[in-house]
């Protein structure tokens, strides 16, 4: 599911053009990580707010950058 997100990212140009799975492996890991220290280490989990940021840089480094082009802020 997250493979095919990522390449509707692609197609709508939200997304850079690159490896796909790359892309699809960056996101996975980063949430497996945090799901995997919400269960076995609770007390150094980053929540939901942490998992948010984390992907917002995932996100950023996968973006196309239209919207910087356009002037807009994140």
């Amino acid at each position: 599911m997250i493979e095919r997100l990522i390449r509707e990212g692609i197609r709508q140009g939200e997304f850079r053009k690159g490896n796909i799975r790359d892309m699809t492996w960056a996101v996975i890991g980063s949430i497996n990580v945090a799901i995997e220290v919400q269960l076995w280490h609770p007390e150094k989990s980053i929540g939901h707010k942490g998992l948010s940021r984390i992907l917002k840089l995932v996100f950023e480094g996968i973006s196309s950058g239209k919207d910087k082009e356009k002037g807009e802020s994140s």
